[in-house]
């Protein structure tokens, strides 16, 4: 489970469902550090991702377990800082959290270092919270939207370093968390 120079290293991705940018960015982390597991919400993948993670030691969540979870995993919204906390990274130096959502939520071991490449603080929580507003997104109103943003503030408050792939998204961290 170590990458470079005996650093044991842990790899966190929202979910592993469809191939996407993020699903990009994650496979060149783990090419990186090919021995670190991958923490994930749910396990349920597309043929592309399944290709590409491949003898990948992947780990999941309690949500894993209940069904219908890698199908409609988007609905566990509410109970995914619960899910992410619920993870044991002890032992664990360096945790990389590639995160669009809510794996910056992640508990750190108190010795390790946090570090997250941010695709984008999550639009429905923040800047286009309007948007999301119709069908199921209509439950991010009022208590549990606000609830929500506290628990990615306080993940966000939780990541050593954060990284992005342009100025706009890093404006957008720094907009969101103040980092």
């Amino acid at each position: 489970m170590s990458g470079d120079g005996g650093i044991r290293v842990a790899l966190v991705h929202e979910w592993l469902v469809h191939w996407g940018g993020s699903e990009s960015v994650l496979l060149s982390l783990a090419r990186l550090f090919p021995q670190a597991p991958i923490y994930t919400l749910v396990h349920h993948p597309d043929p592309r991702t399944a290709a590409a993670f491949r003898g990948r030691d992947v780990r999941t969540t309690p949500l894993q377990g209940v069904p219908g979870a890698g199908r409609h995993y988007r609905s566990f919204l509410p109970v995914m800082p619960w899910a992410w906390r619920s993870l044991d990274l002890e032992g664990f130096d360096l945790i990389i959290s590639s995160s669009h959502s809510l794996a910056k939520c992640v508990r750190v071991p108190e010795r390790a270092l946090h570090v997250c490449y941010c695709h984008t603080p999550p639009r429905y929580l923040w800047d286009l919270n309007a948007t999301y507003r119709g069908g199921g997104a209509a439950l991010l109103r009022g208590p549990i939207l606000r609830w929500l943003q506290r628990q990615d503030r306080a993940g966000a408050a939780g990541v050593d370093a954060f990284f992005a792939n342009s100025s706009f998204v890093r404006d957008r961290i720094h907009r969101t968390y103040g980092a």
